[in-house]
């Protein structure tokens, strides 16, 4: 991946791989195939380089872009449940990186980038959700308001725990990225209109 001549290509056949199931004897090797693009995607551009401007810059920029997000939003899809499986501040640190320069790509004003970003991060938060969903119903208990009591979700180690940076800053991407209305209008208590 460091040789730009072969950058594009070498990544776009990443990401026809990272489609395919593998089955649970080669994890090693999806572990290995994960931290070995950050670490080598990272060299050439770390990952809070701005992908909006690389983007920008020409074609193969915008080639560059593209398959890093197919090769991304494909593998994680497929594979981070057998990632996240595996213990270690190295990979961690691969997939919260991985989970980054995802970011960086939703923040490009390009609707096909965007998509793919979207059905990506729909099919993660979903995951993040499904697992509060398993959690025993028994556990839940009221509090004196007759709310129910979240303490349980801080003595919980949960998946959402590990990238709650990564929500924060994809929250905040989604509320910029959302369509506004051409006007709107306040009034407050007293009737009068802003």
């Amino acid at each position: 991946m460091t040789s730009a001549e072969f950058r594009n290509t070498s990544i776009f056949c990443l990401s026809e791989i990272a489609k395919k199931p593998f089955n649970r004897d080669h994890d090693g090797k999806v572990v290995f195939i994960l931290s070995s693009f950050i670490q080598r995607l990272s060299s050439v551009k770390p990952p809070n380089t701005d992908m909006a401007t690389i983007y920008d810059n020409n074609d193969s920029g915008q080639e560059l872009v593209f398959n890093i997000t197919l090769f991304l939003a494909h593998f994680l899809s497929a594979h981070i449940t057998t990632i996240e499986s595996v213990s270690g501040q190295t990979i961690t640190h691969a997939l919260l990186d991985a989970h980054r320069y995802l970011l960086q790509v939703s923040i490009i004003d390009d609707r096909e980038l965007f998509k793919m970003c979207v059905e990506y991060w729909q099919s993660f938060l979903t995951s993040l959700y499904e697992e509060t969903l398993l959690l025993p119903v028994e556990a839940f208990t009221l509090d004196p308001e007759g709310d129910f009591d979240v303490s349980l979700f801080s003595s919980v180690p949960l998946r959402k725990d590990m990238y709650f940076s990564i929500l924060s800053e994809l929250r905040v991407i989604f509320i910029e990225r959302m369509a506004k209305p051409n006007e709107v209008r306040l009034r407050d208590s007293s009737g009068f209109k802003n």
